[in-house]
C-alpha cells in the first residue's frame, strides 16, 4: 500500500514536471519565433534616424524660413506684394495677429513663415520622443523598466495626437496605460518573462502609434509642401543678379558672392523634408506590422528603416551645409 502511494506520488510529480517543461517549451517556442533581440537594431536605427530628422527640421526652422522671409520682405519693399492682416486677425477679439503677403492674384503667404516649419518641428518632436522610448524598451533590464518606457512612449503618442488635432487632423485614438502581466509562475525564467514583456510593450506602443503617425504624416507632408511656395523665381533671380555682377566685374568678391548664392539656392532645392516623413511613416508601419504578424519578413522591415535612415542623414547633412551657405 505504501509503495502504491509512493508510486502515485512519483507519477503526480512526473506529471507536474511534464507540465512545467511543456509550459517552458511553449514559451521558448513563442519567443524563438520573434525574439526581442531581433528588434534591437531596427528599433535603434529608427530612433537614430528620427533624431536626425528632428534636428534637421530645427535647422530648417531657423535657416530656410529666414531665407524665405527675406525674399518675401524684398518683394514687399519692391511693391510686388502687399502686406495685409490675415483674415480675422489683429482685432480686439482675435486670438492671433498675423501678417500675410498678398500678390496681384490675391494669393497670400505668411509674412513670417515660421508657422509652416514650426508645425513640422512640433510633430517631429513628439515622434522623436516616442522613438527614443521605443529604443529604451528594447534596452530595458526588467519588466518594470519596459513598462515605464512603453508608457512614456504612449505619452508621446498622446502628445502627437493632440498636436495632430491642433493642426486640423483627426484624433480620437484611445491610448490607455500599459500594465505588465503578473503571476506566480513568472519567476521560473525571469529573463524569458522580461523578453516577452518587452515584445508585448513594443507591440502595444507601435499599434497605438500607427494611426496617429499615419494622420500626422498627412499634415506633415501638406505642410512641407508649403515650403515649395517659396518664390523660386526670386531665388533664381538672386543667382542671376550675382552672375551679372560677376560678368560686369570679374573680381574675387563678385565670384565669392556668386558661388555663395548658387550654393544657397542649390541646397534649398535639395531639401525634401516631406520625403523624409514619408520614409518615417513607411518604416514605422512596417515595424508595427511585423510585431503583429511574425510571418512578415524582418529583412523588409529593416530595408524600410534603412531607407529612412539614409533620407534623414541626407536631409541633416544638407541643412547643416545650408546653415553656412550664403555666409562665405
Amino acid at each position: 500500500m505504501l509503495g502504491g502511494i509512493q508510486g502515485l506520488g512519483e507519477i503526480l510529480m512526473s506529471i507536474a514536471a511534464w507540465r512545467r517543461s511543456t509550459f517552458v517549451v511553449v514559451i521558448f517556442a513563442s519567443l524563438a519565433a520573434c525574439s526581442v533581440a531581433d528588434y534591437e537594431k531596427p528599433v535603434s536605427d529608427f530612433a537614430g534616424a528620427t533624431n536626425n530628422a528632428a534636428e534637421a527640421l530645427v535647422v530648417l526652422d531657423t535657416q530656410v524660413t529666414e531665407s524665405y522671409a527675406a525674399v518675401l520682405r524684398a518683394r514687399v519693399l519692391s511693391d510686388k506684394l502687399l502686406v495685409k492682416f490675415d483674415e480675422g486677425d489683429c482685432l480686439v477679439t482675435s486670438e492671433r495677429c498675423r501678417l500675410v503677403a498678398v500678390n496681384r492674384d490675391n494669393q497670400k503667404e505668411p509674412l513670417t513663415p515660421k508657422d509652416m516649419i514650426g508645425r513640422m518641428v512640433a510633430l517631429m518632436g513628439s515622434v522623436r520622443a516616442y522613438a527614443q522610448n521605443l529604443g529604451a524598451i528594447v534596452q530595458a533590464d526588467t519588466a518594470a523598466q519596459a513598462a515605464t518606457h512603453v508608457n512614456a512612449a504612449l505619452g508621446s503618442v498622446k502628445n502627437l495626437s493632440a498636436t495632430v488635432v491642433k493642426f486640423g487632423g483627426k484624433g480620437g485614438t484611445d491610448i490607455s496605460d500599459y500594465t505588465t502581466a503578473a503571476g506566480k509562475f513568472v519567476n521560473w525564467a525571469i529573463g524569458q518573462y522580461v523578453a516577452k514583456v518587452k515584445l508585448d510593450a513594443l507591440r502595444e506602443a507601435t499599434t497605438k502609434a500607427h494611426p496617429v503617425i499615419e494622420e500626422a504624416s498627412r499634415i506633415f507632408e501638406d505642410t512641407a509642401g508649403l515650403i515649395a511656395l517659396v518664390p523660386k523665381g526670386e531665388l533664381s533671380s538672386e543667382v542671376e543678379k550675382s552672375f551679372q555682377a560677376f560678368d560686369d566685374a570679374s573680381n574675387e568678391s563678385n565670384l565669392e558672392n556668386l558661388i555663395a548664392k548658387a550654393e544657397a539656392y542649390d541646397q534649398f532645392l535639395r531639401t525634401k523634408p516631406a520625403t523624409v516623413f514619408a520614409q518615417l511613416r513607411e518604416a514605422h508601419g512596417a515595424l508595427a506590422a511585423k510585431l503583429k504578424n511574425d510571418d512578415l519578413s524582418l529583412s523588409n522591415v529593416s530595408a524600410k528603416i534603412e531607407a529612412f535612415v539614409v533620407e534623414a542623414k541626407t536631409l541633416l547633412s544638407i541643412v547643416r551645409e545650408l546653415r553656412y551657405a550664403g555666409k562665405k
